[in-house]
């Protein structure tokens, strides 16, 4: 079994334990620390915060907003926090549900596993350096930055009832649930293995 930390995503402003609270687990043996997005920060930044204050733990995006961005610019960021982390970084996708994208982002949500589709083919497409005319109108799909084994280390954190579609992607699926603590003193607790405030 491997251990992960999650973050997740903050309002008003980040927590003031962040680093020092990774930086334990990190010590203490944990595999990743995970952030994510929605009314908040973003899951990008928090995370070459993080590169820059660690080294072994990996890196990881539970989850990217498929709206959020354009394929190419996600593939953008995935590959400069994987330059800046040496290779740390796990690039996890989501398409989220019609209440952020349309309210938050204010875009439509049709067809969430065929966008998925396009969404990681293009991903794919631009960290193997390859050229191809898309749908979404990406002409130019030949990234100058060489990653390659990132492709590899891609995860998708989806619901259950969604993951047979998602197989077929040829990428590892997950269902994944996350709750966010009830105060950033819960994860300090967990880490030195007292039990967690009330």
């Amino acid at each position: 079994m491997k251990l992960g930390l999650m973050w997740g995503y903050w309002g008003a402003g980040p927590p003031p334990d962040v680093i020092p609270v990774t930086q334990e687990a990190e010590r203490l043996g944990f595999d990743s620390v995970w952030t994510a997005e929605a009314w908040g920060s973003d899951a990008f930044s928090p995370l070459a915060w993080i590169a820059g204050q660690t080294s072994t733990i990996k890196l990881g995006t539970g989850v990217v907003q498929l709206s959020a961005r354009t394929p190419t610019a996600t593939a953008m960021a995935a590959m400069t926090i994987d330059h800046i982390s040496n290779g740390r970084f796990q690039l996890g996708l989501g398409v989220s549900g019609p209440q952020v994208v349309e309210g938050w982002y204010g875009m439509p949500f049709p067809k969430p596993l065929a966008r998925t589709r396009e969404y990681v083919s293009i991903i794919r497409d631009v960290l193997a350096r390859q050229f191809r005319f898309r749908a979404i109108r990406v002409k130019q799909l030949r990234a100058e930055s060489r990653r390659r084994n990132i492709l590899h280390r891609e995860w998708q954190a989806i619901t259950a009832s969604r993951s047979r579609s998602f197989i077929k992607l040829g990428i590892f699926s997950t269902r994944t649930i996350f709750r966010r603590t009830r105060s950033t003193r819960t994860s300090t607790a967990l880490l030195s293995g007292s039990p967690s405030p009330p």
